[in-house]
């Protein structure tokens, strides 16, 4: 995926509008970091794969255009719930990899640095993410939030649409 730091949609249901129509800000970061964390940790193959096929087909429609399907939405959620069980897995509460995952973040972070590398270790071991994105911490508590969304959306039958 392109570089798009500047590019910070929020999600909304397709159609919705007024005060009332629900709305998650920036979630389009969280969206984008997950696949990234994605491709490291272990999710199913197939779910990481129409997650980033979905991100990059609406990153590349015209402002107006940019919709995720029912079937991309519904994907979207799963790949987000298998990213935040692998989190969970990967890091203890301490902030320290552990386990099969993270085996596979420390292993991520010794890489040279490049733009799509995600983790890096701080003095004391514990995981971050690699400067030039958001904190590990503050995407990991936007998951659920993000992934209620679009589950929500799938199970009713709905569109997600990015808006600025």
């Amino acid at each position: 995926m392109r570089d798009l730091s500047h590019f910070r949609p929020d999600y909304t249901i397709a159609g919705a509008s007024g005060p009332d129509a629900p709305r998650c800000d920036d979630a389009h970061r969280v969206v984008r970091n997950a696949v990234a964390v994605a491709r490291i940790l272990p999710v199913s193959i197939a779910n990481y794969a129409a997650a980033e096929d979905a991100v990059v087909r609406v990153e590349n429609q015209h402002e107006d255009d940019r919709v995720y399907t029912v079937r991309e939405t519904a994907a979207l959620a799963e790949m987000l719930g298998q990213v935040i069980a692998a989190l969970a897995a990967a890091i203890d509460d301490e902030g320290r990899p552990v386990g099969p995952g993270g085996a596979r973040i420390i292993a991520e972070a010794g890489e040279p640095p490049d733009v799509d590398r995600v983790f890096a270790l701080d003095g004391d071991g514990r995981v971050l993410f690699v400067p030039g994105r958001p904190s590990l911490s503050g995407i990991r508590e936007r998951l659920a939030e993000v992934r209620d969304l679009l589950a929500g959306a799938a199970a009713r039958g709905d569109a997600v649409a990015l808006v600025e």
